[in-house]
């Protein structure tokens, strides 16, 4: 059905339209600022790596090393001077200790996650990131591997608990120290984080539509 709208206002003329819609627009760029007429959605959100601590632990690099512990002795001057210089000593052996063990120890290596820093991406899309060398994080031992090779004792004694103890101390502290050296393992530890790290940022930055890159610095004051 055909509607008809009756107004008491005579017509307007096509030009006195057009040039009231020009004056409106004109009013409209003058009010506004020119970035507003062309707002958009593209809000640059910080981006967030709470996961960066998880990611390093699962970078975690565990190697085993066949570990040994060793002690002879009697831990007294004077029973080894009576041991080395009298008959009796060589056949009684007083307060002597003999305790030979070996086992599989494993050792944990990682990076201390508190010390990265990763910025937010530049108008490029570069992110720069810092991390720290990897180093020993943990060592323990394979209960069920240790066996005891050798335990003798002189007359009258028996290797101590105390003995024990310590041998087994002093062997996991050797392990340590060895793995602390180990510059490769530390480089393939540090190699595998990194990986892992760049692979993360990378991600959250495909889940936001944005092409990132790492680059890697040695000075976290950088970031």
């Amino acid at each position: 059905m055909k509607s008809i709208i009756k107004t008491g206002n005579s017509k307007k003329s096509p030009a006195i339209i057009i040039m009231s819609v020009v004056i409106a627009a004109l009013l409209v760029i003058l009010i506004l600022p020119v970035d507003r007429l062309f707002e958009k959605e593209n809000v640059d959100t910080e981006l967030e790596y709470d996961d960066v601590y998880t990611i390093c632990e699962l970078a975690t690099l565990r190697s085993f090393y066949h570990n040994t512990g060793i002690y002879s002795g009697t831990g007294n001057d004077l029973l080894d001077l009576v041991n080395t210089w009298t008959p009796a000593g060589w056949v009684f052996e007083f307060g002597y200790e003999e305790y030979w063990i070996e086992y599989a120890g494993i050792v944990e290596y990682g990076v201390d996650a508190s010390e990265i820093r990763i910025s937010q991406p530049d108008e490029n899309g570069v992110v720069t990131a810092y991390m720290p060398d990897a180093d020993v994080l943990n060592v323990t031992a394979d209960e069920d591997s240790i066996s005891v090779v050798v335990e003798n004792s002189g007359l009258l004694n028996s290797v101590s608990t105390e003995t024990k103890a310590e041998i087994y101390q002093a062997a996991q502290q050797g392990m340590s120290t060895k793995a602390a050296e180990d510059t490769k393992l530390i480089s393939q530890a540090t190699k595998n984080a990194k990986s892992l790290v760049e692979n993360y940022i990378k991600e959250i930055g495909d889940g936001m539509g944005k092409t990132l890159t790492v680059r890697w610095t040695n000075d976290k004051e950088d970031i």
